[in-house]
């Protein structure tokens, strides 16, 4: 098991302030080393290294590969074995691009990080497994996410994409994405608190087995008194099918 000391190909054992770095390496496969943090193509992945080992990218062959990491970002400039380490590492305005592979992990998106977008190489071969959630102790503005499939469930509500915190999701674009509710989760969105413009667009929604594929929470339409308004919802060329809930915007 990954206790023993035996079962890490680089083990750290030093200074826990100091970070070993293993990077542009061959770990015995293209998806990298085993380690909690690498959520590329779990249970494909090659030999394990313990805490404080730095080992993205690596390289994507053995001895001659190229350096590869599954997600990158453009500001700063980045690679990450995980999207949500590419989220957290990313400044205002940057972008997260995914390669395509199955990232076993909730991508989880604070507030304030504006103008932020998700980009996958796919929507069929680049899956988040267990769904996006917005935790907004602040407004969030002006993000995009597109080329995925999303899937599992990401909030004790029962729903692949969910935000239920104190702040605002605004102008928020969602295009080119497969959410796949598998029969057993119950809302595809269940969005608390949304201004600006609300945007599905060529996406496909399946599988969901409750009310309100997509609901939208604390909404003021066109400058109401209650809260920030909702100026616009575009829900264009979206393919909805083999959902069991009683409507598709709640």
């Amino acid at each position: 098991g990954l206790n023993s000391p035996f079962a890490f190909a680089i083990r750290h054992q030093g200074d826990p302030e100091t970070v070993v770095d293993a990077t542009n390496n061959w770990w015995g496969t293209v998806n990298g080393p085993t380690h909690p943090s690498n959520t590329f193509n779990v249970g494909a992945q090659g030999n394990a290294v313990s805490d404080l080992v730095d080992y993205a990218p690596w390289n994507d062959t053995d001895m001659t590969g190229g350096n590869f990491a599954p997600v990158t970002t453009t500001n700063p400039v980045g690679s990450f074995a995980s999207i949500q380490a590419g989220v957290t590492a990313s400044n205002l305005d940057g972008t997260v691009n995914v390669a395509a592979g199955t990232y076993e992990e909730t991508v989880t998106i604070p507030g304030g990080k504006d103008n932020l977008t998700l980009l996958g190489e796919g929507r069929a071969t680049t899956v988040i497994a267990n769904g996006i959630k917005f935790e907004l102790a602040s407004d969030l503005t002006g993000l995009t996410i597109s080329n995925f499939t999303v899937r599992g469930n990401a909030d004790p509500l029962s729903s692949t994409v969910s935000c239920t915190d104190a702040g605002y999701l605004r102008d928020v674009e969602f295009t080119n994405n497969l959410f796949d509710g598998q029969d057993t989760i119950g809302m595809c969105f269940y969005i608390g608190s949304v201004a600006g413009t609300f945007s599905l667009i060529d996406n496909e929604i399946t599988g969901y087995t409750d009310w309100g594929t997509v609901y939208l929470g604390e909404v003021t339409l066109n400058a109401g008194s209650a809260g920030p308004s909702l100026s616009t919802v575009l829900f264009e060329s979206n393919y909805i099918h083999d959902n069991k809930g009683s409507s598709v915007v709640y």
